[in-house]
């Protein structure tokens, strides 16, 4: 898979650990992955960029994972 066709997933949960495997675990498949800890960053991230996967903690700090999939939308 070029660069220029490479699937991009946006990661959002609280905990480094999740984040890191998930990442690798998409990395080592061929995606784009980026990360985010919160539900505000993860926002952030949305807005600034387009992804075809947005995989997120139910439960977060600041909100429910709920409210990323809405925005994604």
């Amino acid at each position: 898979m070029t660069n220029a066709s490479k699937r991009r997933i946006l990661v959002v949960d609280d905990e480094p650990v999740i984040r890191l495997f998930l990442q690798e675990l998409f990395e080592d498949e061929g995606y784009e992955v980026l990360t985010a800890q919160s539900i505000a960053e993860g926002l952030a991230t949305l807005k600034s960029q387009a992804f075809h996967l947005v995989v997120t903690d139910k439960n977060l700090p600041d909100g429910t994972g709920f409210e990323i999939v809405h925005a994604a939308k």
